[in-house]
């Protein structure tokens, strides 16, 4: 009586939870519960194509091809013998069944008394001289998160970007690439990341590789122009494992760019009759952090101020006049006007100061 089995699974030495370009090795334990030796056994393993076989490793005589490893074996006395090749894991495409792998007995000379040579459904295995197993796909989540240094801004400013890709997952995540395309509301100023490079001309940050748990981070510095578009998107495009969690995949940013209603008034009259005293610059409360300095036609500075609030009087507080605290007689003169301290163009003009 010949009573063949088979079990096939993953050595102790093998993950079960195996990533891309990892290799594995398969066991499989061929087994004769009966009282006579089995003779003349066939043994096929399909190997599905989310695996590849590193062949030097297929034991027991045994050969590959095509998408099958065939071990023909003289004769199995009661007892068991193991059988034992290595793969690799591929990068998963999501096809049906592709790290599932079946292996069965397709002949013997004796007549197996439990079950049928070749005989294997894929529906119903349900014969002992027929085996399988389905690595777990190398899966993994990343999750895509985009900040700003200001939410609100006006054309000139400086704003900072910054995207971050965390691997959520419990393997390594490989090849990933995210797409931060800047819109035409903003110019390219500069950039540093932690982990990869980014191109602002393709807008694509490729990032080699990221450990379970790790975060890599981008800061992009761009500066508000007039555009139509204020919206600033970046999302996952590529990764080699599975991510099936595509609900933290993209991350945006939307900044209000205030219309600019700065009207710098050039011509004030400090003379005390209550109209048009001060130097006026329409608002100019929207910019708490600007600088203003004012000159003689000389180049002597005679008055500048961080945080103007349309309160200048004429008044010399320069530190290089002769006539401190001294109203500034009638003429011409001329501003230097820094909006935020980021602003890289001055505005810049002229005042007449009447009485």
């Amino acid at each position: 009586m010949v009573d063949l089995s088979l079990e096939k699974q993953l050595a102790s030495s093998s993950s079960s939870s195996p990533n891309i370009g990892e290799e594995v090795t398969f066991e499989i334990t061929v087994t004769n519960s009966g009282t006579d030796a089995a003779t003349g056994i066939v043994i096929e393993d399909y190997i599905p194509a989310g695996l590849t076989v590193n062949t030097a490793s297929i034991s027991n005589r045994g050969t590959y091809a095509g998408n099958t490893i065939t071990w023909v074996i003289n004769s199995i006395t009661p007892g068991d013998i193991v059988l034992s090749y290595a793969v690799t894991v591929n990068e998963p495409t999501g096809a049906t069944d592709e790290y599932r792998n079946v292996v069965q007995v397709t002949r013997t000379n004796e007549l197996d008394v439990d079950s049928t040579p070749n005989n294997y459904d894929a529906n119903t295995p349900n014969e002992d001289d027929e085996s399988e197993y389905t690595l777990t796909n190398p899966i993994t989540d990343i999750a895509i998160n985009k900040t700003s240094s200001v939410t609100t801004a006006a054309v000139g400013d400086q704003i900072v970007f910054t995207i971050s890709a965390t691997n959520l997952g419990t393997i390594d995540a490989t090849n990933i690439e995210v797409e931060e395309i800047i819109p035409n509301g903003f110019e390219f100023v500069t950039q540093n990341t932690s982990h990869g490079t980014y191109d602002y001309t393709t807008g694509s940050w490729a990032i080699p590789s990221l450990n379970s748990s790790e975060i890599a981070e981008l800061n992009i510095t761009v500066e508000v122009i007039e555009g139509t578009n204020y919206t600033n998107v970046a999302r996952m495009s590529f990764v080699d494992q599975m991510d099936l969690n595509t609900d933290n995949d993209e991350s945006e940013v939307t900044i209000s760019v205030e219309e600019e209603c700065l009207i710098i008034y050039n011509e004030f009259s400090p003379n005390n009759d209550g109209s048009n005293e001060f130097f006026f610059i329409e608002c100019i409360e929207n910019y708490p952090n600007n600088f203003l300095q004012i000159f003689n036609r000389w180049g002597t500075l005679v008055y500048e101020t961080k945080g103007y609030n349309n309160n200048w009087d004429g008044t010399s507080e320069g530190r290089a006049t002769a006539n401190a605290e001294q109203k500034l007689p009638i003429g011409t003169y001329y501003y230097i006007l820094l909006l935020n301290e980021n602003q890289k163009e001055p505005k810049t003009g002229w005042l007449y100061i009447t009485r």
